[in-house]
């Protein structure tokens, strides 16, 4: 039987919590969302105005509407970033400018970015699998809404990179390290963006805002992120000592600043990732391609304004990673690493 590629860290007794919601007749959004959002905010040491949404693309389009933009605006977003930002800024009317990526920090690439800040109107930022944003991005002057989805738990020992953010997103989906089931969130740090963000929702909260089931579950998942980020590290620690016995590229690779929160394990494979998929698949272990939802999935011939995207889109292989992992899992999913051609 296949190791899946994700599994949601719930366990039964989680859920609870979502019958007490029921017992308490508190379904729709109310206490159990405002207790959620509290313990995020502590999460993320910021007492912003935020609200839990239930869709993710909601977050997405109502940070765009707090920056309060002209309809001709550009937004800036990296070539790794997921699709879902291309579906949703063209909603609103703006046009996309997608930059190719450092190499090192698959990141917006810095260089790129300086000699084309003049025409960004907004940054939206996505830190891929747990790699966080260089600060000197944050140093532009831009507006910048940052996708945290997959970085969440990750804290750089300097605790300098969530300065200059104007706005945070959040994606609760069943593969994110927080998983309320679907949903999502958006904690603004600008007053202005979030007066401005709070009229525009008066009428509509009540229809968009994440239910109690859904918060509950949020609740106890935050509750456990600590434990479920040091059972992520332990694994991803036995995949990296199997990775030094390949040939093959870390997509990882952090700095003295930075830890590792292990929300997932990744490498750029050197031959022919059709092989790589089929050896991890007879060992029973489930792979994928990490980014094959990108913004740029219909670009890939296009080297000339990708060059240092499009390898990564084409060869990262992503390996099951994920706290409910069984020992022997981990022992298959080590060896096929350690042995991938």
């Amino acid at each position: 039987m296949l190791i899946p590629i994700d599994k949601p860290t719930l366990k039964r007794k989680d859920m609870a919590a979502v019958l007490q919601t029921m017992v308490d007749d508190a379904i729709g959004p109310g206490i159990y969302s405002s207790n959620f959002l509290t313990s995020l905010g502590t999460l993320l040491n910021t007492p912003s105005y935020s609200i839990a949404l239930r869709t993710f693309s909601d977050a997405i389009y109502y940070a765009l509407k707090a920056l309060n933009l002209p309809p001709s605006s550009t937004i800036g977003v990296s070539a790794l970033s997921p699709y879902i930002y291309k579906t949703v800024i063209e909603r609103l009317g703006y046009t996309i400018h997608i930059f190719d990526i450092d190499e090192e920090t698959k990141s917006v690439a810095l260089e790129e970015l300086t000699i084309h800040a003049h025409s960004i109107d907004a940054l939206l930022l996505y830190e891929p699998f747990g790699i966080l944003t260089p600060t000197e991005i944050s140093d532009k002057e831009i507006p910048i809404i940052l996708d945290i989805s997959q970085s969440i738990g990750n804290m750089s020992t300097s605790g300098e990179q969530r300065e200059g953010i104007d706005i945070f997103i959040m994606s609760f989906e069943m593969n994110d390290i927080i998983s309320t089931a679907g949903g999502s969130a958006l904690i603004i740090n600008n007053n202005d963006m979030a007066s401005f963000i709070k009229d525009e929702l008066t009428l509509l909260y009540p229809y968009i805002a994440l239910s109690d089931l859904n918060s509950a579950l949020g609740i106890i998942q935050l509750a456990n992120l600590s434990q479920n980020i040091a059972k992520r590290q332990g694994i991803y620690s036995v995949y990296q000592l199997a990775m030094s016995r390949n040939r093959h590229t870390p997509f990882h690779q952090f700095g003295i600043d930075q830890s590792i929160q292990g929300y997932s394990f990744l490498l750029i494979v050197e031959g022919r990732v059709e092989e790589a998929i089929s050896f991890a698949k007879k060992y029973e272990v489930s792979t994928t391609l990490a980014f094959e939802q990108s913004i740029i999935k219909g670009q890939l011939e296009k080297y000339e304004l990708y060059p240092h995207a499009i390898p990564i889109v084409l060869r990262t292989l992503r390996f099951p990673l994920y706290p409910f992992l069984s020992e022997l899992d981990v022992k298959k999913v080590e060896r096929v690493i350690s042995q991938l051609p």
